[in-house]
């Protein structure tokens, strides 16, 4: 099928499963068109220990990123097994090797080519399952004394995708140690509660090469001292009270712990001004209320932070000047009413992380008029029943008198029997296989007896995933 380059060209036979696309931003050949129905790719995998001697009945598994459906075959005496892997695991997949239901021993990053073979060689190596040492002691926050009988829990993943949780309780001396292999991601080790004690937790990464990580909980007393704060969010241009309609908090401690205080409330008083008791800490603050603008919802996240004394807080949000925008939905024949339109925008400020959310429906004459942030990108989601969903992406640029926007729905399901599958394209940077996170497609779709155009943009990861009619791109 030629090399890597090659294959990955923008183009897309979208058949009656889900389909996977990668597309490398680079020059472009013309491409032979693949034949009608799909062949299967063929994996062929040797398993070897590090003498070379083969590796005789262990479970080789492969595993789409994207779309989930895994395959698996046991290796012979010879150390081989061979996969067949149909269009829908197409794409980016993770092999495993493991002996029956125990753990990874192995893990490979392979990319799956349409209609070829393909050869991988695993090495099994005697990795040592207990090389990290994982200690530390639990106290009273209050008094600073020791806690005994603390159930301390160390969870992490290992090299080879496995879950690793391991249990200690705490002794005389208030102590825990456990041993776990090198981890992948971060360490998260937390103090269950106990009748006096709340819980406790906190995440940390280990530094390269460390064998030996330290990690103190401080408890807090469930009788704990408490501070009154109050706080309400103040439009910081308009100076107007918000009411807010949602607010949940999550709070930390000194040391990055994460407190027990983590709860959702609901409205608050007609004063507009929340209240609650905490404890002396840092606190993460999610916001949101409904219904500002037409059918437009704001969120909000911040941070206080409080100490040994009551505290006000009047946080000043500062919400974006919305501009309003007419969008017009038709098909071929003209416009198309009922249409429904939901829209989003993010945006940081120093007050925080802002998101504008907002939903509509087309009126009569296909239109609809909305409030977007001004110079900021929005994301507009557009369905209609029997039409196929359209995400794009538009920004009104803040000098702009351009103040509408048409958007054309073609192909239906039901006027033209387009059948619809799930489909994933990643955009990848040719030379280095890096995803390029929102870059913009368009896609021209070709069928018997059509030809259509569809927009879409990637995410911040460089992949999009959506409905696609079946057909030729």
């Amino acid at each position: 099928m030629g090399n890597y380059g090659d294959l990955l060209k923008i183009f897309a036979i979208i058949m009656m499963f889900i389909g996977t696309i990668l597309i490398p931003v680079g020059g472009s050949e013309p491409f032979a068109p693949i034949q009608d129905p799909f062949h299967n790719a063929t994996v062929h995998v040797n398993v070897t220990f590090e003498n070379g001697s083969a590796a005789d009945g262990y479970s080789v598994l492969l595993r789409s990123i994207y779309f989930g459906p895994s395959f698996q075959d046991t290796t012979s005496s010879t150390g081989n097994a061979e996969l067949s892997i149909p269009h829908q695991a197409w794409g980016p997949c993770d092999l495993y090797v493991k002996m029956g239901a125990g753990p990874n021993l192995a893990l490979e990053k392979v990319l799956i080519e349409p209609d070829g073979d393909h050869h991988f060689n695993i090495t099994l190596r005697d990795v040592p399952m207990d090389n990290i040492t994982v200690h530390g002691r639990i106290s009273d926050r209050q008094t600073d004394g020791i806690v005994t009988g603390i159930e301390v829990r160390v969870q992490t993943i290992d090299m080879f995708d496995n879950q690793i949780v391991m249990m200690y309780t705490t002794g005389m001396d208030g102590a825990y140690e456990v041993k776990i292999p090198e981890p992948k991601g971060p360490i998260k080790v937390t103090a269950l509660p106990t009748i006096d004690h709340e819980t406790s937790w906190v995440e940390i990464f280990r530094y390269q090469n460390e064998t030996n990580i330290e990690v103190d909980l401080f408890l807090q007393p469930k009788a704990y001292p408490t501070n009154k704060i109050a706080f309400r969010f103040t439009n910081l241009t308009s100076g107007i009270p918000l009411s807010g309609d949602h607010l949940y908090i999550d709070g930390f401690n000194s040391e990055r712990e994460h407190l027990s205080l983590s709860y959702p409330m609901y409205s608050p008083n007609s004063t507009k001004w929340w209240n609650l008791d905490v404890p002396k800490g840092e606190f993460q603050i999610y916001w949101n209320e409904y219904d500002i603008f037409e059918n437009i919802s704001l969120k909000a996240t911040t941070w206080i932070f409080t100490n040994d004394s009551d505290m006000t807080f009047d946080l000043q949000l500062d919400i974006p000047y919305m501009e309003t925008l007419e969008v017009e939905v038709v098909n071929s024949t003209g416009p198309l009413s009922d249409a429904q339109i939901t829209w989003n925008g993010r945006y940081s400020t120093y007050y925080g992380e802002f998101e504008i959310q907002g939903r509509t429906y087309t009126n009569s004459s296909g239109r609809a008029f909305i409030s977007v942030i001004r110079d900021r990108a929005t994301e507009f989601d557009i369905y209609r029943s029997g039409y196929q969903r359209m995400v794009l992406y538009h920004t009104l640029p803040a000098n702009s008198t351009e103040r509408s926007i048409s958007i054309l729905m073609n192909g239906t399901d039901e006027e033209q029997g387009y059948e619809m599958v799930h489909a994933t394209i990643t955009v990848i940077d040719e030379q280095s296989g890096v995803p390029i996170p929102n870059a913009y497609l368009t896609l021209t779709g070709r069928t018997n007896d059509d030809e259509f155009h569809i927009s879409e943009q990637t995410n911040e990861t460089g992949v999009f995933t959506g409905l696609l009619p079946v057909a030729l791109y």
